[in-house]
């Protein structure tokens, strides 16, 4: 076995050639090209090449050496084929199992065909731009595509397997989320009427007036319920025949409504024996997904009552509406799905009694109370006489008559303000000190008290003058 090194870095070994890399962090790579004189300058000037890529950063050796035992190690020989099933590897164990599907379906998806077998070294800005610019217009669609590559794309930067940070160039699309689509109590009514079948009549009234997302409501086990407190605990959601944590990942417990206990009261027959779930599938057994009810009882009843189709989660919003029509208090409904207050009023602020008629937000400031104090206001009310009490009485709204012990309400307000007890029998005016007749009504100290009490100071302001 002969071996002879040429100075343009290029190995002579027996019958094939080498290309000497070894000053450059790799080894020496194999050329299977006879050591011919055109196969050699050959040789030497792909040396010079590579050389030329090593220093900007671009050299992945699997490009140029596929078989070589080193391009397995060689980070920007990785294709991003092999760096998103790494990634999705590293994923597994903190996510959901619903998610690392949504994932893999998303980074399997024919928008990324044209990066799958790239190597990490040819990934760069006008790369990203590029690929980008093929993805769908739709906001949502790309964004769910996005928000994915974005993360593929730290971690390869993180793992050192990019040079410069293509997740940072990364912009998601602004899109118009739908909002809340609740049915009326009538149309509720409606739909409920058309499921023939009981079991779909009792699943859809759970979730009517529980507010249960459906995931929730197809995960419920009966030992999560509480008949005798009139609760159930929602501590799981169900996708793809695996339990989860709830979307929030927190517990709730969940009061049931007269017509979600009812609901819950007939389901008992049917599976509390068994101990597992509340509610069955339409073939008897556990759902799997939220699918089975949906096509088998939720689709046919809107079809057939003629009413608007909308998804089966806007059972839980209109649960949510219902509760603000019947005037139950918002943070109870926002406890009961689970939300924040700023969330449920951000999301149901229109269903709120008042929240849309133009009045808008006040401000209110209030004085700290402090110890009683008593007396008349120095200056008169401005707002309606018709509308006034006691406590807008003020020092001008009275006539000093100059007699000790009488104060005489101004003209014209005798109307205004209730006729007190203290009333002098003489006529001579209000009377604020006894009488020496024992015959006349006697001023009661604690009208006075209530009369001249001077309650803290309430002020509205609109917010928009705070603005």
């Amino acid at each position: 076995m002969s071996t002879a090194k040429r100075p343009g870095g290029v190995i002579i070994r027996d019958a094939h050639l080498q290309i000497d890399l070894r000053g450059h962090g790799y080894g020496r790579e194999r050329l299977d090209l006879e050591p011919t004189p055109g196969n050699i300058k050959y040789a030497e000037r792909l040396r010079t090449e590579i050389l030329g890529k090593i220093e900007r950063g671009t050299f992945a050796l699997a490009e140029y050496f596929p078989d070589s035992p080193r391009s397995k190690a060689d980070a920007a020989s990785l294709t991003f084929a092999q760096v998103v099933a790494e990634w999705l590897a590293v994923k597994k164990p903190s996510i959901a199992h619903s998610t690392l599907h949504n994932y893999s379906q998303s980074l399997g998806s024919y928008h990324f065909d044209a990066w799958r077998d790239k190597h990490m070294a040819d990934l760069d800005y006008r790369a990203l731009m590029a690929l980008l610019a093929a993805m769908p217009a739709n906001g949502k669609t790309f964004n769910n595509l996005a928000s994915v590559l974005s993360q593929v794309l730290e971690y390869a930067h993180r793992a050192k397997l990019l040079k410069e940070p293509l997740h940072e160039h990364i912009e998601m699309r602004k899109h118009q989320k739908p909002g809340p689509d609740p049915l009326t109590l009538a149309e509720v009514e409606i739909v409920l009427g058309k499921m023939k079948n009981p079991q779909a009549r009792t699943f859809y009234e759970f979730a009517f007036f529980s507010g249960l997302r459906p995931s929730e409501q197809i995960a419920l086990r009966w030992a999560q319920v509480d008949l005798r407190a009139g609760t159930v605990t929602v501590d799981k959601a169900r996708t793809r025949s695996q339990d989860k944590g709830t979307k929030t990942g927190q517990v709730r417990t969940v009061e049931l409504t007269s017509r979600a206990r009812a609901a819950i009261e007939r389901q008992r027959a049917l599976t509390q024996v068994a101990g597992a779930h509340v509610f069955l599938c339409p073939d008897g057994a556990a759902c799997a997904s939220t699918d089975g009810p949906l096509d088998a009882w939720w689709k046919p009843a809107l079809k057939v009552a003629g009413i608007r189709y909308r998804d089966a989660r806007q059972t839980r919003h209109t649960f949510a509406t219902l509760c603000l029509h019947a005037g139950i208090k918002p943070a109870w409904a926002a406890q009961q799905l689970g939300h924040s207050a700023e969330m449920f009023y951000r999301v149901y602020s229109k269903w709120i009694p008042g929240a849309d008629d133009g009045a808008g937000w006040f401000v209110i400031i209030q004085q700290q109370p402090t110890e009683p104090r008593y007396g008349l206001d120095d200056t008169a009310a401005t707002s309606n006489p018709a509308q006034w009490t006691w406590r807008d009485l003020s020092w001008v709204h009275t006539a000093r008559t100059g007699e000790f012990g009488y104060i005489t309400l101004a003209p014209g307000l005798d109307a205004a303000f209730p006729t007190a007890a203290q009333h002098s029998a003489d006529g001579k005016g209000w009377r604020w000190t006894p009488s020496t007749n024992p015959a006349e009504a006697q001023p009661d100290s604690a009208q006075i008290a209530a009369i001249t009490l001077q309650g803290p100071v309430r002020v509205a302001v609109h917010a928009s003058d705070l603005l």
